[in-house]
């Protein structure tokens, strides 16, 4: 993985946005948090790096995306009305674009690093393999060398 690649710095964990949840009169502004189990969910709707950019060209992942991210959640994350939509929290274009570069950046990190560990579990396991490869081969030209010295004492 190349030093560009893994020396990317992810977004700050919050993100301050106006909205408005039902429960408000008018719009406030809210914090809103990165959690390990939103990052999570927002990966499985990306379904992989190969795919990111469409955060920005497709509705209904901008849509998935923001909502799940903006909407108010169960104390274990999960959105209390899932049957909400973007419309229902009044977010300003502005605010919508700074959230969706949020989330990407976010995204981005993620692959980032679950590849950056991938590659040094593979890299791991190669170089035990080769050393495996090695200590065989020298164990098995042992068995070599002795079977030889075997026969020779046989005659």
């Amino acid at each position: 993985m190349t030093e560009q690649l893994t020396d990317y710095v992810a977004p700050d964990d919050y993100i301050t946005l106006k909205v408005k949840w039902p429960t408000d009169a008018d719009k406030t502004e809210r914090e809103f948090f990165m959690s390990a189990g939103l990052i999570r969910r927002l990966s499985n709707a990306v379904q992989g790096v190969d795919n990111i950019s469409e955060i920005y060209t497709n509705g209904a992942l901008q849509e998935y995306m923001m909502v799940e991210t903006i909407a108010p959640k169960t104390e274990r994350g999960k959105v209390l009305d899932d049957r909400a939509d973007l419309d229902d929290y009044q977010v300003s274009m502005d605010d919508a674009d700074k959230l969706l570069d949020w989330i990407n950046g976010h995204l981005y990190g993620f692959f980032i690093k679950t590849a950056s560990k991938v590659e040094a579990e593979v890299n791991n396991k190669n170089s035990n393999l080769q050393k495996l490869a090695r200590s065989t081969n020298g164990l098995v030209a042992l068995a070599q060398k002795k079977q030889s010295a075997g026969d020779q004492d046989a005659n």
